[in-house]
């Protein structure tokens, strides 16, 4: 008869044992590849991506924080082609800001998926910037793909942002000026009312 060595987790031992001890009495040959593959499902029976499942779910977060970014960006665009209540100038200087808050979520989102990733702080830093000029290149498809929590939590994030960015330049633009009121103009003083003067009683005359 042989022998059946496996290397458990020590916390494994009595989850192992009884899927021996079922397997015995059930009259299943205890293998290796049984007892391991039962073992493993027991103590860890969430399964792990593969590396190909991985990149692609990377690749999606990044493409839906694109496109959140590009629709904020998109809306400025269109309301800046409105004729606005404000000047040029002024309507330039709140898109051109708008734009920087975009780019700022956008790659605060990114770096948030670098943290998912487990990537260190060198790496974060040169990934960030080269996904950014691969999605201002290139168009972001429109549909995605079903995201893990931890990713979709980013992208909803960044797309809230971009949102309020974007909604809240696009206030500032279209808002009326408002129209100072007029100043109240002050009443005139009344002219002081002259009394006539009493005119003179006549006095009468000495009897003769």
């Amino acid at each position: 008869m042989s022998e059946v060595y496996v290397r458990v987790p020590k916390r494994a031992v009595p989850i192992g044992a009884a899927v021996i001890t079922v397997a015995l009495l059930a009259g299943i040959p205890a293998s290796r590849d049984f007892v391991v593959e039962r073992v493993s499902a027991a103590v860890d029976p969430f399964p792990v991506a593969d590396a190909g499942t991985l990149a692609s779910q990377r690749v999606a977060a990044e493409q839906a924080i694109g496109r959140a970014y590009a629709k904020g960006a998109d809306q400025l665009r269109q309301v800046r082609e409105l004729r606005l209540p404000i000047s040029d100038e002024e309507a330039n200087k709140i898109q051109a800001k708008a734009i920087e808050d975009l780019k700022a979520v956008r790659r605060g989102a990114l770096l948030a998926v670098a943290e998912a990733y487990a990537m260190r702080p060198e790496e974060a830093g040169a990934y960030a910037p080269r996904v950014e000029q691969e999605l201002d290149a290139a168009a972001v498809p429109a549909d995605g793909v079903l995201l893990a929590p931890r990713l979709y939590t980013i992208v909803l994030r960044a797309s809230d942002l971009s949102k309020q960015v974007a909604d809240g330049a696009t206030v500032a633009m279209t808002a009326p000026k408002a129209t100072p009121s007029p100043s109240p103009t002050p009443a005139a003083s009344p002219s002081p009312t002259r009394t006539p003067a009493a005119s003179p009683t006549p006095t009468p005359s000495p009897a003769r």
